[in-house]
């Protein structure tokens, strides 16, 4: 389905097509038939699928088609119909309705958060007090936190890369010789060994 899917787009040359035959009795009991069919839209079913999933695999292209639908209602409150007629009918708004809420109910992703596409297949769900902060504001907020974390399961190898770094810049200022250089690596060089030997076990949560 997803091969097929276009999020920006509510009816397609596939929509499927329902047909049926209504009959109904004049008040002298003749009896009328009329053929009628219904060209049902095929974004707001394919929502309804995906929203069901126990899945984020298609966040993005739900999240595209959701917002295709919600920018297609018209003013008084249905979806375009596929054939271009103006009167209301169910199938203009059930479909809709119905695939709105299962988003809203049934989507793993359905917490009454904000959601921002940033890729295809990453997006940004800001709840609560996120809500009033921007996209970069919510990313960069806990990235000291893990850059420390981060530092603190590698330090030996965040030693190496700054005695690395300085040395570097040392030697090429001409502050110190590439000898002394190579021989103040050694003890970074050891620790790093020491802390690849060392058992990793992760903690608890």
């Amino acid at each position: 389905m997803i091969g097929h899917l276009d999020p920006a787009t509510v009816h397609d040359d596939d929509a499927r097509v329902e047909s049926y035959n209504v009959t109904g009795s004049t008040p002298t009991d003749h009896r009328i038939t009329w053929h009628s069919t219904v060209w049902h839209p095929g974004l707001p079913y394919a929502v309804s699928a995906l929203a069901r999933r126990p899945s984020t695999s298609h966040t993005s292209a739900l999240c595209r088609a959701v917002q295709t639908i919600v920018d297609a209602q018209l003013d008084d409150g249905r979806w375009p119909s596929t054939d271009g007629a103006a009167t209301l009918s169910v199938w203009t708004i059930w479909p809709y309705i119905e695939a709105l809420a299962d988003v809203r109910f049934r989507s793993p992703v359905a917490s009454g958060g904000l959601l921002t596409v940033v890729a295809p297949d990453a997006i940004i769900l800001r709840t609560g007090a996120a809500r009033e902060r921007g996209v970069f504001r919510t990313v960069w907020r806990p990235l000291p936190r893990r850059g420390l974390a981060g530092i603190r399961r590698r330090w030996a190898a965040f030693v190496l890369a700054l005695f690395t770094i300085g040395g570097v810049w040392l030697a090429l200022l001409g502050m110190i010789r590439w000898r002394e250089f190579g021989l103040g690596m050694v003890v970074p060089i050891i620790l790093l060994l020491i802390q690849i030997g060392l058992p990793h076990t992760r903690p608890e949560r």
